[in-house]
């Protein structure tokens, strides 16, 4: 306990009041990605990839706009839900699970106000596990993403000592190429995890890669005659990305100039020994008390 107070107490000591409205102040003024209620979600499916996103806010339009929220938190559709509830499903029930209501793949973001300070948008995304939440300002809203607090890297708003190895995973949860999807999404929820390794190669399948495999015309087509060969195909027949290697004594900075949540890049540390992903570089810092937020400093 003594030593988690600890923690707790450097991440205090490090903060500096920077309030969300002073980092960011373009993300009012930019759309949000939104879904209309009971939007199919082999529909919804689609949208995340126009382009590649994690969230799609949840609205009805029926007498004007309204955003679905429940206990201050905001309704979203997401990827990581609809492989879940797929991987829920009976095989013989994949195909019909894709067209139930978007709300069935659905998760909730918490929202911070834009007067709050930056750490407020970090515990909201260690709260939910998730790299989005809402920025609330009077009668207005905007989204704030991993990406975004990632760029505060360069900005010099964000400091820490760590290394690229400090952050690293190790080992590097693999598969072999001819693992299932089925078997993947398993192994995702069991570890909490977004990304694989086939087999030990420096290729990597996350599940937004996936999620745009299930949703392609030629996966749809086969679904809906055998819905339950829908999970099965294999690993190796997803599209994949090339994980960047880097020295482990790599600057977190730098690091974070090398990775874009929106296109699922993530870095192996020292010859593939260890996977640091764009969360790591923010939340692993964050977490051990090692992340500095600067005030008043602007690129």
């Amino acid at each position: 306990m003594a030593r988690v107070a600890e923690r707790f107490d450097r991440r205090r000591r490090s903060v500096k009041v920077l309030r969300v409205q002073e980092a960011m102040p373009a993300t009012f003024g930019r759309p949000v990605a939104t879904v209309e209620r009971g939007t199919l979600a082999v529909v919804a499916g689609t949208l995340l990839g126009l382009p590649r996103r994690d969230a799609l806010l949840i609205a009805s339009t029926e007498g004007g706009i309204r955003y679905l929220t429940r206990g201050g938190k905001w309704m979203a559709f997401a990827g990581y839900p609809l492989l879940k509830a797929l991987l829920e499903a009976k095989p013989k029930d994949l195909y019909r699970t894709l067209f139930r209501p978007c709300e069935n793949a659905s998760m909730f973001l918490d929202s911070v106000r834009s007067d709050d300070g930056l750490e407020g948008v970090l515990e909201a995304f260690r709260r939910t596990k998730f790299g989005y939440a809402l920025v609330e300002s009077n009668e207005t809203f905007g989204l704030i993403t991993l990406s975004d607090i990632l760029l505060l890297y360069q900005q010099g708003m964000l400091e820490t000592r760590s290394q690229v190895r400090d952050l690293a995973s190790s080992p590097v949860f693999s598969l072999p190429s001819d693992a299932t999807l089925r078997e993947v999404a398993r192994e995702f929820y069991n570890r909490r995890v977004r990304r694989v390794r086939v087999g030990d190669q420096n290729r990597f399948v996350s599940d937004r890669e996936i999620l745009a495999h299930l949703f392609s015309p030629s996966t749809l087509n086969l679904a809906k005659e055998s819905p339950e060969e829908m999970l099965e195909a294999a690993l190796g027949e997803v599209s994949y990305h090339e994980a960047v290697d880097v020295d482990g004594s790599m600057q977190i900075s730098r690091a974070a100039q090398l990775v874009d949540p929106g296109s699922g890049n993530c870095l192996t540390v020292d010859g593939g020994k260890g996977l640091v992903t764009p969360w790591d570089i923010l939340m692993k810092p964050w977490e051990a008390g090692e992340l500095k937020i600067v005030e008043g400093v602007r690129s």
